[in-house]
């Protein structure tokens, strides 16, 4: 699940806790086969905090506050609100009653319902929400020391383009309008340097700059990691036409005679009028949501007529496979993408390396 997804349902009634069947308990907790029966009830789209748990806000509230990145403090925040949850359910109500086996259920209860990568990440959170409330002396003894994590693929399951598809998304873009002249732009960035849509979101038209001849942009990735990403010259031929329309439209409109250089990158246009009367303008001094990004990505992939699952996760994921299936070095892909471990990189080209070269084309009865 994507960190920006979660959760908007009413709490649920708390007789949808009762097990079934009640088994003599231990030292007033259910045993751990009744915990497991718990699991399944709990709506994973509930929001107001179950009574009783307040005690984690000191805790949580450090934890949280001490990310650099607002989209890291999001996910931690939503991903402590799921722990909560869980533990009320089960009837703790405060962080020094969670033992070892609650957790292994919570974690038994996430590898049900998401992918590795996912379970890892919340496992990781509440991990660090432990060691936060033993720095602060909320709790004695720490219960998920040793937690065991799960083992990842070495195969990104996300799905990649190949680059005729790429080409033929960007061809089917109409380039006459603002709105076109953005989203041209937009995905001819996406699939051409990789970068996450949070990334861009957060991108001003001061970080396009020209560093030894070279166009390049600033980008702030996780961790709020500063990094240099070159501009291909067509890419930045398509940010400059962007700009330059959507300078000139609010020119017309009676607007600034030229953009701010700490205005967004990409904004929201909107559409005004009907029929050939239609005009675009842009709007807002923000820059595109994740989600914003994420539907101008799903609407051109079906006018290229891609039936595939493509996201702008599958954009980052066609320019690495692309990168190296174009012989770019590895530490050379990995410093584009903003990734910490090079494999993490080799990830999203082991899938299809190992099918276009695989051992059972050596075999010849």
């Amino acid at each position: 699940m994507d960190e920006d997804e979660f959760l908007e349902t009413p709490l649920f009634a708390p007789e949808q806790l009762k097990p079934a069947r009640r088994r003599k308990e231990t030292r007033g907790r259910p045993p751990a086969a009744e915990r497991m029966a718990i699991i399944p009830m709990i709506p994973a789209e509930t929001q107001t905090l179950l009574p009783g748990m307040d005690d984690l806000a000191p805790a949580q509230d450090a934890l949280i506050a001490g990310q650099f990145s607002e989209n890291t403090r999001r996910a931690y925040e939503g991903d402590v609100l799921l722990f909560q949850r869980f533990l009320g359910a089960i009837g703790r109500d405060n962080l020094n009653s969670v033992n070892r086996d609650d957790l292994i259920a919570y974690r038994s209860w996430l590898i049900s319902r998401y992918a590795p990568a996912t379970v890892n990440r919340r496992l990781s959170v509440v991990r660090s929400l432990f060691q936060e409330a033993l720095l602060r002396k909320e709790i004695i003894a720490d219960p998920s020391v040793h937690l065991k994590q799960m083992r990842i693929a070495d195969e990104s399951p996300t799905i990649a383009l190949d680059s005729f598809d790429a080409r033929a998304i960007l061809n089917a873009i109409d380039q006459t309008t603002l709105l076109g002249a953005r989203d041209f732009a937009l995905l001819s960035l996406l699939l051409r340097t990789g970068l996450r849509r949070s990334e861009i979101g957060t991108l001003q038209i001061e970080s396009m700059r020209i560093e030894r001849g070279h166009h390049t942009l600033t980008v702030y990735g996780k961790g709020n990691k500063r990094r240099i990403v070159k501009l291909p010259v067509d890419v930045w031929r398509a940010i400059q036409t962007w700009l330059d329309l959507r300078t000139d439209v609010v020119r017309r409109a009676g607007g600034a005679e030229e953009t701010h250089k700490d205005e967004p990158l990409f904004v929201e246009v909107r559409k005004i009028g009907r029929g050939e009367e239609a005009r675009y303008f842009p709007v807002g001094q923000t820059g595109l949501t994740s989600d914003a990004i994420w539907y101008i990505v799903k609407r051109h992939v079906q006018a290229a007529g891609i039936t595939a699952n493509i996201t702008p996760h599958s954009l980052r994921h066609t320019f690495i496979t692309l990168a190296l299936e174009g012989r770019a070095p590895l530490h050379k892909v990995q410093y584009a993408a903003g990734h910490a471990d090079p494999r993490t990189t080799e990830r999203y080209y082991h899938r299809k390396d190992n099918l276009d070269d695989n051992a059972t084309d050596y075999v010849k009865i």
